[in-house]
């Protein structure tokens, strides 16, 4: 009987899911929320735009988050895919859907306020709820005061610049990480009229004269350095180049709309206001 009652209550108790342990991650803001929760050693593999922290580097790579294969993945056995809102083809997502192996997709939202809900999306796929409450907390804590603290300086006109793989540049609009962060730091982005990423001309700089222009450590490389940047007829009759306001960051700590975003909208803010 006692037996009986033992087997009869084992039945019925909650089946508890065991944590992932073989998790591929596609997206480097997905890949530094999972390390950022104490849940790192559960990563199997990462997209190439998951650069940080150090350790996400030494994890084997399945290719560009927005040119994936399925093939790649599937062949990490992994029990778990995070996928961020930017992780595609379509085609890609649907096979690994198709495969069975659990997938989280999130939304694809690049704004600072959307990032509270990825932390706790993310934790709640790892099994560290509490953890990712924490993180969230913190995060939230900081945007507050990233906001309190820009809505008392001056609005200065401001530009993100990337370079494209053919030399020419572009500027980012509205729906753009960068723009996100332009508007988080108190900068007013002179493109904010246009959709994405769109080319940009000496004639367009120079009558909407930027005080400040942002760019990333990848475009100032593919250029052959800062000087050289400057020297792009696109840029270099600008108030931003002439005074000498060109500012440059690592191109994931500004654009990756993780935990340390409001952290990178915060030093944004203080090197346009020097």
């Amino acid at each position: 009987m006692k037996l009986f009652r033992f087997l009869f209550v084992l039945l019925f108790l909650p089946r508890v899911e065991a944590a992932p342990t073989r998790v591929v991650s596609l997206g480097g803001d997905v890949t530094e929320i999972a390390f950022a929760l104490g849940r790192g050693d559960a990563i199997a593999a990462v997209d190439i735009t998951s650069m940080y922290p150090e350790a996400a580097l030494k994890l084997p790579k399945v290719g560009y988050v927005r040119a994936l294969s399925a093939e790649g993945i599937l062949a990490m056995k992994p029990d778990l895919i995070l996928a961020g809102g930017d992780a595609g083809p379509a085609e890609a997502i649907e096979q690994l859907k198709a495969a069975g192996i659990p997938i989280v997709t999130l939304p694809k939202d690049h704004t600072l306020a959307g990032i509270q809900n990825k932390i706790q999306s993310v934790a709640d796929a790892l099994d560290a709820k509490a953890e990712g409450e924490k993180l969230a907390g913190v995060f939230e804590t900081q945007r507050k005061a990233l906001e309190s603290s820009v809505k008392t300086g001056e609005p200065i006109k401001a530009v993100y610049v990337m370079g494209r793989q053919d030399g020419a540049l572009v500027a980012a609009g509205k729906g753009t990480a960068a723009d996100a962060m332009l508007s988080a730091a108190g900068l007013t982005n002179i493109f904010a009229d246009a959709e994405g990423y769109k080319p940009v001309s000496g004639e367009i700089l120079v009558a909407q004269n930027p005080a400040i222009i942002v760019t990333g450590e990848r475009t100032v490389q593919a250029s052959g350095g800062l000087d050289k940047l400057k020297a792009n007829p696109a840029l270099s009759a600008t108030s931003a180049v002439k005074s000498d306001h060109v500012l440059v960051f690592d191109d994931m700590y500004l654009l990756g709309l993780g935990p340390r975003a409001a952290q990178a909208a915060s030093e944004l803010a203080a090197a346009a206001h020097k």
